[in-house]
């Protein structure tokens, strides 16, 4: 008797351990629900893979035996196949008075099918959701997630299957809620998301607005990267099928990729252009050029055969993102670019959410509401910050601009006084070498004439041959000559006797009666001028009378020298032909005019008056 009922211990607690061993592959355990406001169903919840995709609600509830065991987080891996998720619910009678949503706060799932049962006899519900299926065939089309109402009976086990298709990642974090609790909780998320949005949407268009002004490609593509961006949170939380497309369910589907895509070549663009990779990292700027091509390639095999064949890439190229970004703002700000710290700075609450999307997306880490929001919030913040890197950037790039400005200015002043030093010196220069060879011209040349006219004379006196006379009259036109000439180089009289009364003598060999008339209206107060003062403005009377007499056509000439309190003024009128079109800039003797009298610190001026004549002004200052 004791044997038998050893025998029959051993065998129940054999028994017993059993089903300890095997209970999670052959039924779903009960999930009691009484008056929480939120459950989590993801430890509650058996699996099952299959591979065909073909199974019937039918087939997979009357053989639960294939289902494994609990998902360990929210996240299964990516496969061609279909899942098919199992829990039982057990409401209590309090529970049963309350209204219940069944939500999966993932939006990115192409298929979705929910079958619920209270009882094994009675007909299954059957609900689809999915962003490959229109809004209007969710229970609840007017929110962005797929959300199920159902009905709980007290003290009746519900059976609920759950199958998922999709070709893009898989994240089942599904959530027993009270209505009232999950509607509190969507303000929650409206509040976050509205923030995030308003802030993006505030910086898109302020960066846009500014780009014309600016001229500046970092701000277009900083609007690139930042509207994609939005577009990409938009499209994650359901918004863009619920508000922009909710009748092209393919194309809804297509738009968070398509957005990803943009906003990482916008975001490496942007940085090449911020950090002046081409200046301080060439080679990285070249292997980023290439990433930004290869992102907007990339967009068009999604656009026309959608996110699931090439999904596998977008997970490590944007990890690829994350670590090249930094490098050249880095190198940058190595080479003491100030702009690149602040970037750096502003690019780093970006980061944590990169890696907890990541971590999501290969099922490491459950969804919760840091999955959900960390990464736009990060963004939000980044945001914000480039925009003061920006500020920044427009501020150095400014200074430098003046630097270079100031220093281009310093350069054309240096050039000008050089220009100046050698006009004056080459002046000086001519007029030492006119006196030079007016002095050789009179004391050598001229001498010698006028001895040969005396011996021309003595020989010619007694003889009257009519070749002498001529050798005569000749040798005294040419002395005559040879001293018009010498005075024309260098005014003698301008060195014995003034400006006033070497201008005077101008008037007295250029005054004929029934010919040229010149009229000479001279102040007094010139007798303290300097010789370079009065040699210049003489060359400037000089050349402007031999213009009159040469192209003018002139009969009246009048030369006024005034001085009125500082500043002296000449001018020189006659009532010739005028100015031919562009003969106010053409000519040395122009030319030559206008700088002696911007070497004295004056002006120049040489127009044509009514009705008729050309006048040359000139106003300078007396202590020049």
């Amino acid at each position: 008797m004791s044997a038998l009922l050893l025998e029959r211990r051993w065998s129940f607690l054999l028994l017993l351990l059993l089903l300890l061993l095997f209970s999670g592959a052959g039924g779903a355990s009960e999930v009691v629900v009484s008056a929480q406001q939120k459950l989590a169903l993801t430890p509650h919840i058996h699996w099952y893979y299959d591979a065909s995709a073909s199974a019937t609600i039918s087939q997979v509830s009357a053989d639960t035996a294939r289902f494994q065991g609990r998902l360990d987080n929210a996240s299964l891996p990516r496969a061609a196949g279909a899942y098919w998720l199992w829990f039982e619910l057990r409401p209590t009678a309090e529970a049963e008075q309350r209204a219940w949503w069944l939500a999966l706060p993932y939006t990115q799932l192409d298929e979705i099918d929910l079958y619920v049962r209270d009882g094994s006899t009675t007909p299954w519900q059957h609900f689809r959701a999915g962003d490959q299926r229109p809004l209007a065939a969710q229970p609840l089309p007017y929110l962005p997630q797929p959300v199920f109402p159902l009905s709980l009976t007290a003290d009746a086990l519900t059976d609920v299957f759950v199958r998922i298709h999709s070709s893009t990642s898989i994240t089942v974090p599904l959530t027993l809620w009270q209505r009232s609790a999950f509607e509190a909780d969507q303000l929650n998320n409206t509040l976050v998301n509205g923030i995030v949005y308003g802030v993006l949407i505030g910086l898109v268009f302020y960066n846009l607005f500014l780009y014309p002004t600016v001229k500046d490609n970092a701000y277009l593509w900083f609007s690139v990267y930042l509207g994609a961006f939005l577009l990409f949170q938009f499209s994650m939380a359901g918004f863009t099928r619920l508000y922009l497309l909710p009748d092209w369910p393919a194309l809804a589907d297509r738009s968070a990729s398509l957005a990803l895509w943009l906003c990482m070549a916008g975001g490496l663009r942007f940085t090449q252009y911020i950090s002046l990779s081409q200046q301080y990292a060439p080679r990285l700027h070249r292997l980023l050029s290439a990433m930004v091509l290869l992102a907007l390639l990339m967009m068009v095999p999604v656009a026309l055969l959608g996110p699931g064949p090439l999904f596998f890439v977008l997970p490590l190229f944007g990890g690829l993102v994350a670590l090249l970004i930094p490098l050249p703002l880095i190198a940058a700000w190595r080479a003491h670019y100030p702009p690149a710290r602040f970037t750096l700075i502003a690019f780093l609450p970006i980061l944590p959410g990169v890696v907890l999307i990541m971590a999501r997306t290969y099922g490491l880490v459950d969804t919760t509401f840091w999955t959900e929001h960390l990464f736009s919030m990060g963004t939000a913040v980044a945001a914000v910050l480039l925009s003061f890197a920006l500020a920044d950037r427009i501020s150095f790039l400014r200074n430098e601009k003046l630097a270079a400005q100031a220093q281009l200015i310093d350069t054309i002043h240096a050039a000008d006084a050089a220009k100046k030093r050698f006009s004056t010196q080459l002046i000086n220069a001519q007029d030492s070498e006119r006196k030079r060879i007016a002095e050789e011209l009179h004391d050598g040349v001229g001498q010698n004439l006028s001895f040969l006219a005396s011996s021309l004379n003595r020989l010619a006196q007694g003889h009257d041959s009519v070749e002498l006379q001529q050798a005569k009259q000749v040798s005294r036109d040419t002395v005559n000559e040879v001293r018009a000439i010498s005075h024309q180089l260098h005014p003698y009289i301008l060195d014995q006797l003034g400006l006033v009364t070497a201008i005077e003598s101008i008037a007295e060999r250029i005054d004929e009666p029934g010919g040229l008339r010149c009229r000479v209206d001279i102040s007094d107060g010139f007798e303290s001028l300097d010789g370079e003062t009065e040699l210049h403005l003489f060359r400037i009377v000089q050349e402007s009378v031999s213009n009159a007499m040469k192209h003018a056509g002139a009969t009246r000439l009048d030369i006024s020298l005034q001085r009125r309190q500082e500043m002296i003024h000449l001018s020189v009128t006659d009532n010739g032909v005028g100015l031919k079109s562009g003969a106010a800039n053409a000519g040395l003797g122009v030319a030559s005019m206008k700088h002696r009298a911007v070497l004295l610190g004056g002006t120049f001026e040489l127009k044509s008056i009514t009705p008729q004549g050309t006048r040359v002004v000139v106003i300078l200052p007396v202590e020049a």
